[in-house]
């Protein structure tokens, strides 16, 4: 019964992870890679999921406006890495666990997916650009270009 209490509980947090991370990309206005999908849950459990969800944005919300949380998590998008994580997880439960703790954790994973994703979507558009006029500009020219190539011959 504990094992399978456990089971349940970690199901949970998962699902709830998931949820909070793909609210907050899909809140950004970002298109991300597909997450794992949630377990199915019970009734009761898509509630409480649901009620924490709603809790979670609120919290999101109100950290959103603190400009110091912008920074640290601005700050924090160009270190994160899972060794970065264990270490600010470990240094927020230092002392204790607390609910309110959980709950902002799972806020700064969110933003800190969000961000990663937004800055990373222009550089890697900004670099395929780069090596686009840099490297295969002359050569897409030499064979008549796009519009040229399309019109007389179709696509390659």
């Amino acid at each position: 019964m504990e094992t399978e209490k456990r089971e349940s509980d970690y199901a949970f947090s998962k699902n709830l992870v998931l949820r909070s991370v793909k609210d907050q990309v899909q809140r950004a206005g970002i298109c991300a890679p597909p997450l794992p999908e949630p377990q199915p849950m019970s009734d009761e459990q898509e509630k409480l999921l649901e009620q924490m969800a709603e809790l979670i944005i609120g919290v999101s919300d109100f950290l959103d406006r603190n400009r110091k949380f912008n920074i640290l998590i601005d700050a924090f998008v160009h270190v994160m890495d899972r060794q970065s994580f264990q270490r600010l997880a470990e240094k927020v439960f230092v002392d204790d666990i607390t609910w309110a703790k959980i709950v902002t954790l799972i806020c700064v994973v969110g933003k800190t997916v969000a961000k990663i994703l937004a800055n990373s979507v222009p550089s890697i558009v900004s670099w395929t650009l780069d090596y686009f006029q840099n490297n295969l500009q002359n050569w897409i020219c030499s064979m008549g270009g796009w519009i040229m190539k399309a019109q007389h011959k179709g696509p390659a």
